[in-house]
Order: C-alpha cells, then sequence, then structure tokens
C-alpha cells in the first residue's frame, strides 16, 4: 500500500517555467488563429493543396474535400492546446503521476494524428485519404458503442441517426475514392482507402519522430507513455519504494527531472504540430517565434 510520497529537489526550482511554457500553449494558439491562422497565403501548401483538381469516380472533388485534412488538423490542434493546459494545470498542483501521465499521452495523440493528416512528406490525396480513413474510424467506432448501450428512445434515435450517418458516409466516400474496402468483420482500424490504412498509434508516432529527427523510436515513446497513464501492477509503476522492513509499506517517489522531460513532451509536440499548421498556410507569427524564447528558458536545448 502506498503510505506516502516525496519529490526530489534537485530540478523543483524550474517548475513554474514548465508550468508557465504548458498554460501558455492555449493562449498562443488562440492568438495566432486571431491573426489568421488559417488564412491561405499566396505559395504556400494549403493555396496549392485547395486548388488541387482531384477526381473521383463521382467526378470532380468538391472544394471541401481538399480542404479536410487542413480542418481536422486544425481542430486536433485546437484540441491539443486546451490538454497541455490541463497539464499545467495538474503540475502546478503537484499532480504528477498517473493523471498528468494520462493528459500528456492523450496531448500526445492529439498531436501525432494532426501530423499524420497534414504530413508534409504525403500527397495531397493521401492526406485526403487518411483525413477521411479519420472520420470513418469515428463514425463506426461510434456506431459500435452506442449498439452495445441499454436500450432507450433516445439511443434508439441516436443509433438509427449513426446508421444512416454511417450508410451515407460509404456511400460518399466510392464517389470520391477509386477504392474504398471495408475492415474484415466489420473492423473499422481494418478499412483501406486507394490502398491506405489507418495508421496504428506507433506507427503515426515513429513517422513523427522521423520527421523532427529526433533520434529516438517514436513507437517506442508511445508505448512508454501508454504504461505510465494505464493501470499498472507495482513492477510498472514508476517510482515506488518498498519498505525493506514492512512489506505492507511503500514510498511514492516523484522524480522531478522525469515530471519535466514529460512536460517538455508535451510542449514539444503542441510546438510541432501548431508550426506544422502555420506553415501549411504561409503564416509567420511574431507569437510563436515570441513563445520560443519561453520555451528555451524552460526547457534548455528544446531547439538543438
Amino acid at each position: 500500500m502506498v503510505t506516502s510520497a516525496s519529490t526530489t529537489d534537485e530540478e523543483s526550482g524550474r517548475m513554474p517555467a514548465v508550468v508557465s511554457v504548458l498554460r501558455s500553449c492555449r493562449q498562443v494558439f488562440l492568438s495566432v488563429y486571431g491573426e489568421g491562422l488559417l488564412n491561405t497565403q499566396p505559395g504556400s501548401a494549403a493555396a496549392r493543396d485547395f486548388a488541387a483538381a482531384e477526381t473521383g469516380p463521382a467526378g470532380a472533388w468538391p472544394q471541401e474535400i481538399n480542404q479536410l485534412p487542413r480542418n481536422l488538423a486544425a481542430k486536433l490542434v485546437r484540441q491539443q492546446a486546451d490538454l497541455c493546459a490541463g497539464a499545467a494545470l495538474l503540475a502546478e498542483h503537484d499532480e504528477t503521476s498517473e493523471a498528468l501521465h494520462s493528459v500528456v499521452r492523450t496531448s500526445f495523440e492529439f498531436a501525432v494524428r494532426a501530423f499524420w493528416v497534414l504530413d508534409p512528406a504525403a500527397a495531397h490525396r493521401v492526406r485526403c485519404t487518411r483525413a477521411a480513413l479519420a472520420e470513418v474510424v469515428s463514425t463506426q467506432m461510434t456506431r459500435r458503442a452506442a449498439s452495445k448501450l441499454p436500450d432507450t428512445p433516445d439511443l434508439r434515435a441516436a443509433r438509427t441517426k449513426v446508421r444512416a450517418d454511417a450508410k451515407a458516409q460509404t456511400a460518399r466516400l466510392r464517389e470520391l475514392f477509386a477504392t474504398v474496402e471495408e475492415g474484415a468483420g466489420g473492423d473499422p482500424l481494418k478499412w483501406t482507402i486507394e490502398g491506405v490504412h489507418h495508421a496504428t498509434w506507433t506507427e503515426i508516432a515513429d513517422l513523427w519522430t522521423d520527421a523532427e529527427n529526433t533520434g529516438v523510436s517514436g513507437g517506442a515513446m508511445y508505448d512508454q507513455l501508454s504504461i505510465l497513464a494505464h493501470p499498472q501492477g507495482y513492477t510498472a509503476t514508476v517510482g515506488l519504494e518498498p519498505d525493506p522492513k514492512d512489506g505492507t509499506r511503500v514510498t511514492r517517489v516523484i522524480d522531478t527531472v522525469r515530471v519535466i522531460k514529460v512536460a517538455r513532451l508535451c510542449a514539444q509536440t503542441f510546438y510541432s504540430s501548431a508550426t506544422l499548421l502555420a506553415n501549411y498556410h504561409g503564416h509567420r507569427s511574431n507569437h510563436i517565434t515570441g513563445w520560443e524564447s519561453e520555451l528555451s528558458q524552460a526547457f534548455p536545448g528544446f531547439f538543438r
């Protein structure tokens, strides 16, 4: 049984700056958004993509399909900013174990998913298929969850709606893309569109770390975050120190160095996804460049 907790002091003086950086993520996003983050600048990747003349079995794509990756990425980055603010609140009040790990892991997922749908190394049409697959998974997972809940009038109506939405979505995809293969056994994660599959979290994390040239396996990083965030036995719970004289007593030691590393990952993934979105539109912001000095102060070597 965990009976007490303590915190190492070596890096405790850095925590206020770390908390401030995490809290500022949302304000940075809102400031950049307010000055025209999503306005397409001439010569930008967004300008090129939005003017693309893509076609499918039903003919020319409507404009909103060309914008689907951007729209999804913008939503994900906005949500990630809220998660960073939540991480700041937890760190500020010394909730730096499972609660913080869970929020940072979720923030990581939002960041790398945004990267996946707006990946500069992927062709525009591939990015559109990725965004479409993300919508398929959302629709099908919602349908699966609703099907297993108790039957009530409200849920019955919700099931009818999501079933109709799923049918319409599939029909629409077949108009837009040359091939749409539904997942075996109804598994939405097994769908493919024009040969593109819905990548796993570890696959996407590896793509992100490769693009960022981190020298670290993104898949391994994600697996570690998952271990930290999920219920574990004693052997995988970080910081437990059993009392050698009393097997019923365990001390939880919170290592500030590790907490700062976790917070840095949260800030790093937000910076990555926010600048990806801005660069895609050709947007240059003093809010971002000004924030970079705060990042460097809180996390020395952040821009190595």
